[in-house]
């Protein structure tokens, strides 16, 4: 599957961190996981310290599929209000979910900070796209609190006080952060070579056969990696081998412009984002620039994609150019690319029926990292003990709620 445009920024600005080589040779070990991108990179790095051996294996370089296109906001807030989703799998576990969230950030300031990658704690702003939209963020606000969650609500005289922005209100939320995400996956990786890990990639996976407690993996280089599982974290493309019914494939788009060198009227720097869906979201980078994503639409056909990159580019850009007048910009990058989204907004973390010694590490929706951090968490527990108290709550064969 064609996941990304040619140019995402990450690869452009890190090259190429380490050189991995493609598989030559038969291998065995407990546990293999497909995928190179940070999902996997988070998981080895977890399984390794916990002592298992592990194999790594991906069909592209590393970190060059959907990691490289990612704008890595970092949210605990899945892509559904802790009031809609508590509606759909009941208040007690909506907070749990938004609770991993925010212990997802912490767990990845740790990790970023281990390996030197670019980290950023910064709060998190969510505009009412239209007055009506207000009264939801101050319900929504009002919800968080009662449950332990560091917010407030900001009516429409503070906003324009504190950030020049003319709308009806906003939630402003404490946790939240920006990384790296193509330099933590490289990162995680050389730390986990150091602990056995082996890592293959330009390889690819073609067939996935369980017999008895032996998982063979067969690949385009005529070589098989044999496992006592298997875990797959090949986000999207997932859906070749995995279970398909709770996800929807959409296409994204974002823009990075040249250094800026002032940014002093963006006060704190905070994550941007807006309640309209699809919403437009933006963040900064350590060397002064600006990401701007958004505009999704349905579907993953990278030429309807691709095609579509000029327009969606200039509307990304026309957005940005609205919301601060006051910056001048020009446009380095643009890239496009697809993801995908459940109906209750969450992941699939877990063993599926029908694939057996099998896992799944599928961080479908918005906050692909985030949940990428929780997956290393469930799946080290499902590994190692049996269970995870979590482990439920992301199980790809959960009943969710039609959207």
């Amino acid at each position: 599957m064609n996941l990304r445009t040619t140019q995402p920024w990450w690869l452009l600005r890190n090259g190429l961190l380490h050189d991995y080589p493609p598989l030559e040779h038969d291998i065995d070990c407990d546990v293999a996981v497909v995928g190179g991108g940070l999902t996997g990179a988070l998981i080895a790095d977890r399984l390794s310290r916990a002592g298992m051996s592990l194999t790594v294996i991906d069909s592209r370089s590393i970190g060059e599929g959907s990691t490289a296109a990612s704008t890595a906001l970092l949210q605990y807030e899945v892509d559904q209000p802790l009031r809609q989703l508590s509606k759909s799998i009941g208040l007690e576990a909506a907070v749990r979910v938004y609770r991993l969230g925010s212990a997802a950030i912490d767990a990845l300031e740790v990790l970023s900070r281990e390996i030197a990658c670019r980290f950023a704690r910064r709060p998190s702003l969510q505009l009412a796209s239209r007055p009506t939209h207000s009264p939801r963020l101050q319900h929504e606000c009002g919800l968080r609190q009662q449950h332990g969650f560091a917010c407030h609500y900001l009516g429409r005289h503070e906003l324009v006080q504190r950030y020049g922005f003319d709308h009806a209100g906003a939630l402003f939320t404490e946790v939240a952060g920006e990384l790296d995400p193509y330099r933590l996956t490289h990162g995680l990786l050389r730390r986990a070579l150091g602990r056995g890990v082996r890592v293959f990639d330009r390889t690819l996976v073609t067939s996935y056969r369980s017999q008895g407690d032996t998982v063979t993996l067969s690949t385009d280089r005529s070589h098989d990696v044999r496992a006592k599982r298997v875990i797959f974290a090949t986000g999207y493309e997932a859906l070749e081998f995995g279970p398909r019914r709770l996800t929807t494939l959409k296409s994204t788009f974002a823009i990075v412009t040249d250094p800026i060198p002032d940014l002093s009227r963006w006060p704190d720097r905070c994550l941007i984002w807006e309640t309209s869906l699809p919403y437009l979201y933006l963040r900064t980078t350590d060397d002064q620039r600006i990401i701007v994503g958004g505009g999704d639409i349905d579907g993953a056909d990278p030429l309807v994609r691709d095609r579509l990159l000029p327009r969606k580019a200039n509307w990304l850009e026309s957005r940005l150019r609205r919301l601060l007048p006051w910056l001048t910009f020009d446009i380095a990058f643009a890239w496009a690319g697809a993801f995908a989204e459940t109906a209750d907004s969450l992941p699939m973390i877990g063993p599926a029926r029908g694939f057996p010694n099998a896992h799944f590490a599928l961080g479908y929706g918005g906050n692909g990292v985030t949940f990428a951090a929780i997956a290393a968490d469930v799946l080290c527990g499902l590994m190692t003990d049996g269970d995870h108290i979590d482990a439920a709550l992301f199980s790809p064969d959960r009943v969710a709620p039609r959207k």
